[in-house]
């Protein structure tokens, strides 16, 4: 029967595989394979050819496994978002028998507000959270950071309170509120989903509320140990989007009722006040000419004192 065939033909390969003892074996083994796999295909001959195919494909990521060790994570991110994308489109290809691009174009925004890519390929800012490690939290409040200035994800800080489980039903009923369309909210509510699957969970997202492994709701929760450079570069991204007023108060940043195109780091992160002094004391402390807070003597002033972009500032502390 056919899984035997493949089963023996497998046993084969692997024994074969820790048979050869130099390049010149290894030569010998790789054209051996290549002309398996030719007749095979002319003979029809399914089980051979699909386990030499395989077979050949898994020696040659063995051979080269130092390349592809050596490549940054963002790089298997492309290539994971590729795959994902392309069995997206040949899903939505057999429902409505169309490719819909804007899958394609959905990821490409995605990297690029989360400041990973640009038009010129992979950025700085790609390559700073590389060197921090996608262990570390501060890595993906870095990119949350970012993607606070991308529409939905926006909408999600701005709307969804801490430190409450908001239901599906309610925050795709607050979605429609906001203008979105009806068609479109489930695909939303999955997206918030998928982010909070990663590491996003950890810095100011929250936790999934699931219910048989499928998300129900979600209980917004603080980072607990936020670190003050990742603070520090979303304060001048507050400013820069504030029409670069680089002075301001703890408390204009904690009053979520002021329409603004900056985003409060204690929105996206879920600090309170004691936590933002703190913060910001320490900060005035460790760099002082891009920083001053004071909140002695009824006191309540902050001060960027560098003119750096936040990109550039980036650079300073990373």
């Amino acid at each position: 029967c056919n899984w035997l065939e493949y089963f023996v033909f497998a046993i084969i390969y692997m024994v074969a595989f820790g048979m050869y003892a130099d390049a010149i074996d290894l030569a010998m083994f790789m054209f051996m394979q290549v002309g398996i796999i030719i007749l095979a295909y002319m003979k029809r001959y399914g089980p051979v050819f699909i386990v030499t195919a395989c077979g050949t494909l898994l020696n040659l990521i063995y051979l080269t496994r130092k390349f592809w060790l050596s490549i940054p994570w963002w790089g298997y991110l492309v290539v994971v978002g590729g795959i994902l994308l392309f069995f997206a489109a040949r899903n939505e290809f057999k429902e409505k028998n169309t490719l819909g691009s804007q899958m394609f174009n959905f990821f490409k925004r995605f990297l690029k507000d989360a400041g990973l890519q640009d038009d010129n390929g992979f950025t700085r800012f790609a390559q700073i959270v590389d060197d921090i490690g996608l262990d570390a939290d501060s890595a993906w409040a870095l990119i949350l950071s970012n993607l606070a200035y991308n529409p939905q994800i926006g909408w999600f800080i701005k709307n969804v309170p801490f430190n409450e489980t908001m239901s599906k039903e309610y925050i795709c009923s607050l979605l429609v509120d906001s203008g979105a369309d009806e068609k479109w909210v489930n695909d939303v509510w999955s997206s918030f989903g998928r982010l909070i699957d990663l590491q996003f969970s950890k810095v100011g997202m929250g936790d999934a509320v699931k219910e048989k492994n499928k998300l129900i709701a979600i209980d917004r929760t603080g980072w607990s140990a936020p670190d003050e450079r990742v603070i520090l570069y979303s304060l001048y991204k507050f400013a820069e989007a504030c029409g670069n007023y680089k002075q301001f108060t703890l408390s204009r940043l904690l009053d979520y009722s002021i329409e603004s195109d900056g985003i409060s780091p204690t929105q996206i992160f879920g600090l309170d006040r004691d936590i933002m002094e703190r913060i910001l004391n320490g900060l005035t402390f460790n760099y002082p000419d891009l920083i001053e807070a004071r909140f002695t003597l009824g006191l309540d002033n902050i001060t960027l004192k560098s003119e750096l972009s936040s990109a550039e500032i980036l650079n300073e502390l990373f």
